[in-house]
């Protein structure tokens, strides 16, 4: 099957895909087959799904449904699309990157200055 996409489609499509450690290929077959098993399962019961008023309590039991499996899988396509904002070093911990890192001498009324100076 060919697909025909917009350039600037087909640019997010592989960067999406990318994020979540997928080939564009891949990723535009799992986006399609999601849509697809939600709009069969919202059809069984003669509604669109924007339309009904049960469609989360159904999403809610098919989510509490999953295996461990397909639970796991979910959680690592939600951390591969989560950027974190700076890189922890192979050798680190993300508890070695922030132990230590504050002095722990300001007084009460500096930290709420400083958080003040944030907001």
């Amino acid at each position: 099957m060919d697909i025909n996409l917009t350039a600037e489609t087909e640019k997010a499509l592989k960067e999406l895909a990318s994020a979540n450690g997928q080939n564009s290929s891949e990723f535009a077959a799992s986006l399609l087959e999601e849509q697809i098993k939600m709009r069969l399962f919202s059809a069984k019961d003669g509604q669109r799904e924007e339309d009904d008023p049960e469609a989360l309590a159904r999403t809610i039991t098919r989510m509490m449904a999953r295996t461990p499996e397909e639970r796991k899988q979910a959680q690592e396509q939600t951390m591969q699309s989560c950027k974190p904002r700076h890189q922890i070093p192979a050798n680190k911990t993300l508890f070695d990157m922030v132990a230590g890192k504050w002095p722990g001498d300001e007084t009460d009324e500096e930290v709420n200055q400083a958080l003040e100076r944030l907001s």
